[in-house]
This record gives C-alpha cells, structure tokens and sequence, in this order.
C-alpha cells in the first residue's frame, strides 16, 4: 500500500499539471485501428492526428514486427516528412532490411537538417563518421591574451555549440574553446516546473508515513533538505522513486512529464549568470570571457524572454527560442546556428565592453524580435570588426 500511495501522489501531481502525461500505455491493437482511421483521412485532416501513426510504427519496430513498422514509417512520412525523429527511425530499419542507398539518403537528410544532436550524431554513426562530441574540463587559457571561452548551463547540443565556436573563432581572430564546470543550476524562476517542484516537496514533507521514501533517502546518502536545495536532485529521487515503486514504466512517464514542463518553463538569467560567474571564478583571467550557453528559456527581471543577459566579464547566451521546435517552423540547423552565432557576437562584444551596434544588419545590433534578428547578417559590420580588433589589439 505504501508504493501505491507514493505513485499515487506522483501521478496525482501529473493528472494536476499534464493530464496527458497519466495516460495508460494502448495495445499494439487499438494503435493500429486508430492509426488505419487516421490514414482513411484526407492528407490536410491526417495531419493533426498523424502521431498515432508514428506512435504505431515505434510500437511495432520495438516488438520486432519490421516490414508492417517499414509500411506505418512510409506511410506517416508521407503525410509529415519533417517529422526527422521518425526519419532517422526509418532509416534504421531501411538499413537493417539491406536498403543501403535508400537509408543513407534519409539519414544524410537527417545529418544536414536535425536540430538535436541526438538525431545528428545517431545519423552521422549510421553513415559511418565520427563525431566528437566530448567536452574538456574548465582550465585556463595558457598563452593567449583574449579568449571566448563556452560553458554549458544545463543539457546543450554540443555538435551545434562546437560548429557555432568555429565560426566565432574565425571571425574574430581569438580563441573561442568549449569547456564544462561543474555546476548546480538554479530551478526555473517561472512557469509549470516550480509549480511541480514546489507540489513535490509539499507532499513528500506531508507524507507521515516515510517508510519507503527515507529507505531511498537512506540509499542515497541525502536528506529532505538536500532535496529542498537541489531541484534536479529532487527529480532524481521521484523517478527512482516511481520506477521502485511502478516500475520503469512509471519513472519514464514521469521523465517525459519532466521533459514537457521543462519546455515550458523559464529560467532567471541573473541566477544563472550569477551560477555561471561563481563556478568559473578560480579560473578568472584578464581577456577571457566566459558566455554560458543554454537551451533552457530564460527572462530576467521585467523581460518576457531573452535571447542573452551579459555583464562585463560573463553572458548567458540562450538558444531556446531559435529553434524550430519553440518557433513551430521547418527544421533547419543552418538557420539554427546562424541565429547562435549572431548572438554570440552580440553576447561577446558586451562581455568584452564593447558598445552595441546601431547598423540594424550587424550581427551586434539589438533585435526586438527573432524576425529582426533573422534579418541581421553573420558578419560584422566594418565599425564592430574595428572594434573587435582594437580590443584585441590585431593589426
């Protein structure tokens, strides 16, 4: 009874704030009755229900039923061919089956469009190349006057991030290096996450009967108030906790409820900024800015959202309302990191304290929009290089 009551409050909690999210897991069989409804539809009619189709397809590739998981792939593709999860999904079992050409075509489209780096490197492996994805230790930048120096907040593309530094590099002359710091990151200052955190903490300090939750508590090494501290910590034990008591099952679900809030969240860019410049501060140096790179939304004070928060020194560089997935747009990482990368030149001329830019194309000048910064230009204009170079002291 103690299980039950434990994953009944964590699915109680998910009921409040995502109803969909506490949904029972649908047969193989009532997927498929659904899925042939949806595909009687006419193309524009299918298109808003085409998930379950996928949804089909995943189900049947996972119980190894390949040619009938190949023909829902196909099928549903046809209907959403930027669906590039569910490419790549394709392309795996095109691959299986001997379908090389056919597979790498979809994996190269995959390769060049994906916006996650989950999806790029899976394609890039399946095609035979090598990625590098790793990340160095923080460390001082030995024999160079001025640095940019990236560090993850949080979970970050880091193929998209590398690409993004190359360009940096090359533009203005410097190094522009990745490096990680260990870091707690702040919760999320808005949004249906803090509600959840807050529900969770609440229920688990009302719980007088704890058997269970101390016995994990215990296991763990952590007490309420590490929980009470430490939000990720926090999810963590819920989801050991829903997986002992429910099963895997229970703690995916609750993982995907995570994921979706998370999405729909924000995060204050001053607490990050200020996280950001404690864990970097042993490695401080004139000339070296530190820009912390998230996909996490962030705000500050009476701004509805940011794209970066700068101060001398230091900037936290958003990238979560440049993609496709936030915008609602067709995939495209180009676009992607050319949006990064004009805030990056932005974010970095601040750090180094120099004015922004009033050439409406310069890459530094301020957008109040992601139109007006989608019709900024990559490179610097004439005035800002000249400013780059005289802070850097290039000839």
């Amino acid at each position: 009874m103690k299980g039950r009551a434990l994953l009944l409050g964590i699915l109680l909690i998910a009921a409040v704030l995502l109803p969909s999210a506490a949904s029972e897991k649908r047969s193989i069989e009532e997927l498929r009755e659904e899925a042939d409804a949806v595909l009687g539809l006419v193309e524009v009619s299918a298109r808003g229900r085409i998930d379950v189709v996928f949804e089909l397809a995943d189900r049947l590739k996972e119980a190894g039923q390949t040619e009938e998981a190949l023909h829902y792939y196909e099928t549903a593709l046809r209907n959403n061919p930027w669906a590039l999860n569910y490419q790549l999904a394709f392309a795996e079992l095109l691959k299986e089956q001997g379908s090389e050409e056919l597979a790498q075509e979809r994996l190269r489209i995959v390769s060049d469009y994906a916006e996650q780096d989950e999806l790029v490197v899976k394609a890039r492996h399946l095609l035979g190349e090598d990625v590098d994805i790793s990340v160095p230790p923080i460390g001082r930048i030995e024999d160079k006057e001025h640095a940019v120096v990236f560090v993850p907040l949080g979970e970050v593309d880091i193929l998209l991030v590398k690409e993004v530094a190359q360009a940096l590099e090359k533009e203005l002359g410097i190094p522009v290096v990745l490096q990680e710091v260990e870091m707690r990151l702040p919760p999320p200052g808005r949004g249906p996450l803090k509600e959840m955190l807050h529900q969770l903490r609440y229920w688990l300090k009302a719980r007088e009967d704890r058997e269970q939750v101390q016995g994990l508590l215990a296991e763990r090494a952590l007490s309420l108030d590490d929980l009470e501290d430490d939000y990720q910590a926090l999810l963590d034990f819920y989801k050991a906790l829903a997986e002992r008591s429910h099963g895997k099952e229970a703690a995916e679900q609750f993982s995907e409820l995570v994921d979706q809030l998370s999405g729909r969240s924000q995060w204050d860019a001053d607490e990050l900024l200020n996280v950001l410049k404690a864990s970097v501060r042993d490695y401080a140096q004139e000339g070296v800015v530190h820009i912390g790179i998230t996909g996490k939304d962030v705000y500050a004070r009476d701004y509805n959202f940011l794209f970066g928060w700068t101060r001398r020194g230091a900037g936290v560089l958003s990238y979560s309302r440049f993609t496709a997935e936030f915008t609602g747009e067709t995939p495209n990482r180009d676009r992607l990191g050319d949006r990064i990368l004009k805030q990056s030149f932005s974010s970095t001329g601040l750090a180094f304290g120099i004015p922004r830019c009033s050439n409406p194309t310069c890459p530094r000048a301020y957008p109040h929009s992601l139109s007006e910064h989608d019709a900024k230009s990559t490179k610097l204009c004439d005035a800002c290089k000249e400013g780059f170079r005289q802070k850097f002291g290039q000839e």
